[in-house]
């Protein structure tokens, strides 16, 4: 059910993509070794909420993205790419939604949990190159940053706000 969700996903055919990833994630209940049942439940959802974004079903989208976010940290910590495509998904509705601010603080909280050393709820603040992890998925957060802030700048024309974005790039 999941490939086949995904695959109707893709071909824009949300209706059954959604009927067949709902199957899916029903059948993640089923199983009785959590191992299989956290990563691929989380899987499930991402396609879910991905299906609902295309609807523009953004209040279904940001919650099933929430879901997988949870199951995914359950199972494989915060560490991960999918929590970095979840959270940038997250951002991608808020920018839709011209929420940019709430699409900044998602990618802050992914900051937080990514950095041990980084707690910092402000979003203007980004991590002291010091305090960056060897990965590239810290570096990927700052980069999908800067690309909110600029494109909040481009609808406020708020000289303040692309400074903000260059200062997430540096």
């Amino acid at each position: 059910y999941y490939i086949l969700g995904d695959i109707l996903y893709r071909k824009k055919e949300y209706k059954q993509a959604k009927h067949y990833t709902k199957l899916y994630i029903e059948g993640r209940d089923s199983l009785k070794n959590p191992f299989s049942y956290f990563p691929s439940k989380g899987d499930g959802y991402f396609i879910l909420a991905n299906i609902e974004q295309g609807q523009k079903q953004y209040d279904d989208a940001i919650e099933h993205y929430h879901e997988a976010i949870h199951l995914w940290t359950s199972y494989y910590g915060t560490n991960n790419k999918k929590l970095l495509t979840a959270y940038r998904e997250l951002a991608n509705i808020q920018l839709l939604t011209g929420n940019y601010e709430e699409g900044l603080s998602n990618l802050q909280t992914f900051l937080n949990k990514l950095i041990p050393d980084f707690k910092e709820d402000d979003i203007l603040m980004n991590p002291a190159l010091e305090e960056m992890p060897s990965n590239l998925l810290a570096i990927d957060v700052l980069f999908n940053k800067a690309k909110l802030w600029k494109n909040y700048f481009q609808k406020e024309q708020d000289i303040g706000l692309l400074e903000h974005s260059i200062s997430s790039y540096l």
